[in-house]
């Protein structure tokens, strides 16, 4: 009786498999370090929570090998179609170590559900910063599968220290502490048409907000937040969506690396707890000129 999502917003998946532990785990699929680059791991159409017990590294827990793919399962949280809810969970996914390859999300069947989390959504802590070629597309993070009401996390949506040339596209981002941080240690992601703060419609409300929609620190740089430079976007058209979160729509911390890029993007309502601007250069909520 199971199906794979089909609709483009929302969705109308049936997941039959549940998986919660009957013990304390530190996950429930890894590949673990060490295996080589031709070990690769697929999960699809799989509901993960905690149950009575506790994960406590992530439910996938990726540290090596190449082209995984992780698409269609809900981490924490409602599931789709029943709204049954599958409660809390610490992560959903950790790509760590030297793994390469991974598709955590994609096309609309492959839409993954992170929600009621007890720490972030998506981690990524890399060995060093050679190019990774991890893609992080199309999921919905705390916002539940109709992809419209909040199911909150307590920390970050998309958590990033070490590794280069991640993509975070397309995501629908809300209800989180940082929607997406980039922090020690990473270099060259790109981040293009995600929904930050508002629901997968691009609407906001009260229970949508992140604490900050976008945050670079502690040395990150060389990323691309929106269009590339030099790319010339469409009249009306715009790469992230980034409004309604409670401070700062986009922050690059006073310690926060060279070149990066914050081009083609809409920005606006953000501060929505009493302090924040849409960009915000050096933490210091100044309203710089536009140049």
């Amino acid at each position: 009786g199971s199906a794979q999502n089909d609709l483009p917003f929302g969705s109308d998946a049936t997941i039959c498999v549940l998986i919660g532990p009957a013990a304390t785990l530190s996950h429930v699929f890894t590949v673990p370090a060490g295996q080589p680059d031709s070990t690769s791991l697929t999960v699809r159409g799989i509901g993960f929570g905690n149950g009575f017990y506790t994960i406590t590294t992530a439910a996938i827990d990726l540290r090596a090998g190449s082209g995984h793919n992780i698409g269609g399962n809900a981490f924490g949280g409602y599931l789709p179609t029943s709204g049954a809810l599958l409660g809390a969970l610490s992560r959903g996914v950790f790509l760590g170590g030297t793994s390469k390859n991974a598709t955590i999300g994609g096309a609309d069947a492959d839409r993954n559900y992170f929600g009621n989390l007890s720490q972030n959504a998506i981690v990524v802590n890399l060995t060093y910063d050679t190019p990774s070629g991890h893609i992080i597309r199309n999921n919905y993070i705390g916002v539940r599968p109709d992809g419209l009401t909040a199911q909150a996390n307590s920390a970050d949506g998309i958590s990033s220290s070490n590794g280069a040339e991640v993509l975070i596209d397309k995501n629908t981002i809300v209800a989180s502490d940082y929607g997406i941080s980039l922090l020690s240690g990473t270099k060259n992601y790109t981040l293009t048409r995600n929904n930050i703060g508002v629901n997968a419609l691009g609407i906001g409300n009260a229970a949508l907000p992140n604490n900050v929609g976008i945050a670079v620190g502690l040395g990150s740089g060389g990323h691309t937040i929106g269009a590339a430079p030099l790319q010339n976007l469409q009249t009306g058209t715009y790469s992230n969506f980034i409004s309604n979160n409670n401070g700062d729509g986009i922050l690059l911390s006073a310690d926060a690396g060279a070149l990066n890029s914050i081009r083609g993007n809409a920005i606006f309502s953000n501060g929505k707890g009493g302090s924040g601007i849409g960009i915000d250069l050096g933490g210091t909520l100044a309203q710089l000129a536009n140049d």
